[in-house]
C-alpha cells in the first residue's frame, strides 16, 4: 500500500518539490492523508497530483498500491473525466499527472 511511504509533492504555483509521507487512506472519499516533512498536512486524491514516489522494489508505484486504493483511483479518474467532459470543471490541478519511481 501507499501508506507508510515516502513521496515528494509537486506544488506547481510554487514550482517545487516537497517530502511528505502518505500517513493514511479514506476509502470512503479516495484521498490520501499526506504529511509534510515541515509540518503541513493535506488530503489529497493522489492521482490528480504530480508525486514521485519512493519505491523499495524498483517496480511501478502504483503496483505498491492496494486493491482498495486501486479501484477507488479508477472511480475517481472516471468520475473527474466525466466531470470535465460535461464542463463541471476545469483540468486546474494537474489531470493526467505522472507518478515517477525514486531508486
Amino acid at each position: 500500500a501507499l501508506v507508510g511511504r515516502s513521496v515528494k509533492v509537486f506544488w506547481r504555483l510554487d514550482d517545487a518539490w516537497y517530502d511528505a509521507r502518505v500517513a493514511a487512506f479514506n476509502p470512503d472519499t479516495c484521498m490520501h492523508n499526506v504529511c509534510y516533512d515541515d509540518g503541513e498536512v493535506e488530503y489529497l486524491l493522489l492521482p490528480c497530483e504530480t508525486l514521485k514516489v519512493e519505491s523499495t522494489d524498483g517496480g511501478c508505484p502504483l503496483a505498491c498500491a492496494s486493491a482498495a486504493e486501486v479501484t477507488a483511483y479508477v472511480g475517481a479518474i472516471d468520475d473527474r473525466i466525466a466531470r470535465l467532459r460535461r464542463n463541471e470543471i476545469e483540468d486546474d490541478n494537474g489531470f493526467g499527472s505522472t507518478a515517477y519511481v525514486i531508486k
